[in-house]
């Protein structure tokens, strides 16, 4: 009784408090479709040259992420003019559309783990990033126990890989800033220009810094086949934002360093 209760509670503020929706006269570009047909959507402001991406992730129980980004959305269409001269802004709010469907049905956040983290394919998205130190096989530290995730039999196999390395080789991003619940904190892949932006982000938003000193502390099975690796191999900037929560889009925690990431 007591989880059927918490599941409602979270059901009704997931759709009928929290559950920003996109204005409908906002143009957008459909990348791709998923394995189930969904459309995988960019948005895009401004038309200059310096292009930053701002994507909203891939992991089933991180839906407040994607809400956040509705909101990035809908501010920036009304505020175009806060985007400077020399950027232009790509948003995808949602690559794993798939698993943001179904998981948006299935409020278990207080049980976190029993909607997981990979798409339609059951492919952890994360390790799906053709990088050096790639394989098959990894192992996620849950519930303070290690479970095996697959990362399919090759890289950038699904499709939502494909979609983000795709844009950001096509448009020369050199920026990237990607969201993820919940552990409060940002993080960057350690090249001098990130570490400048997530420290920057830091002092705007309401996170600690995931410093490199921390990093060395993690065992070596939370490293690899990442994003983080893959951006860094192909000399380009991630911000890694943790929002602290999976209950909420977090947008005051976040609005003033999203609008500051424009101008670094």
């Amino acid at each position: 009784m007591f989880k059927k209760i918490i599941k409602w509670i979270i059901w009704f503020i997931q759709n009928k408090i929290d559950n920003p929706i996109i204005d409908n006269n906002i143009a957008f570009k459909i990348l791709w479709k998923t394995k189930f047909w969904n459309e995988i959507k960019l948005y895009i402001f401004g038309n200059w040259d310096e292009k930053i991406l701002y994507f909203w992730w891939m992991h089933w129980n991180e839906i407040w992420t994607v809400k956040l980004m509705n909101k990035w959305i809908n501010f920036l269409s009304k505020n175009e003019g806060l985007i400077p001269k020399s950027k232009q802004i790509f948003i995808i709010n949602c690559l794993n559309v798939d698993g943001y469907n179904l998981a948006v049905k299935n409020p278990d956040y207080f049980w976190w783990w029993s909607i997981w983290k990979p798409n339609s394919n059951n492919i952890d998205l994360n390790r799906n990033f053709p990088t050096s130190n790639w394989q098959s096989k990894a192992k996620m530290f849950i519930l303070w126990k290690y479970i095996a995730i697959s990362c399919w039999k090759y890289w950038w196999s699904e499709i939502e890989t494909k979609t983000i390395l795709n844009i950001a080789k096509s448009e020369n991003i050199k920026t990237i800033y990607e969201f993820h619940n919940c552990r409060g904190n940002v993080m960057a892949n350690f090249r001098p220009a990130s570490d400048k932006k997530a420290l920057e982000y830091v002092k705007k938003s309401w996170f600690k810094l995931f410093s490199k000193s921390d990093w060395d502390k993690l065992d070596n099975l939370h490293k690899t086949w990442s994003i983080c690796l893959w951006w860094y191999e192909n000399d380009i900037d991630i911000i890694e934002i943790e929002n602290i929560t999976r209950y909420s889009s977090e947008r005051r925690k976040n609005k003033q360093a999203l609008i500051n990431s424009l101008y670094l």
